[in-house]
């Protein structure tokens, strides 16, 4: 596992036990754990997927999800690692265009 996967899962993590408010143990999840598993439901995953593109600077288009993204930590952290790559560094997501 690279250290950019292993930053992407622990931010993952953070972010759901934000949502949830429930802190995990490191040591019993691994990448197959299911999302939904770790205490997601249909109102917390709306408020996770707002916080990671907050957290992580992405725009994830709700039309693009579904429910395999989130049948494992791993899948997610795949698909989020998509995301980051389809946004340049330095890119803003909103452009804000100046009155000249």
């Amino acid at each position: 596992m690279s250290n950019n996967e292993c930053g992407m899962k622990e931010t993952i993590l953070t972010a759901i036990s934000e949502v949830t408010g429930r802190p995990f143990p490191v040591a019993v999840i691994n990448g197959e754990t299911n999302v939904y598993e770790l205490g997601i439901d249909s109102m917390s995953l709306v408020e996770l997927i707002f916080k990671l593109e907050v957290d992580l600077g992405i725009d994830i288009p709700l039309a693009e999800l579904n429910e395999s993204i989130f049948e494992s930590l791993n899948s997610l952290t795949t698909y989020l690692e998509s995301r980051k790559q389809t946004v340049s560094p330095g890119e803003d997501l909103i452009s804000v265009e100046v009155a000249k």
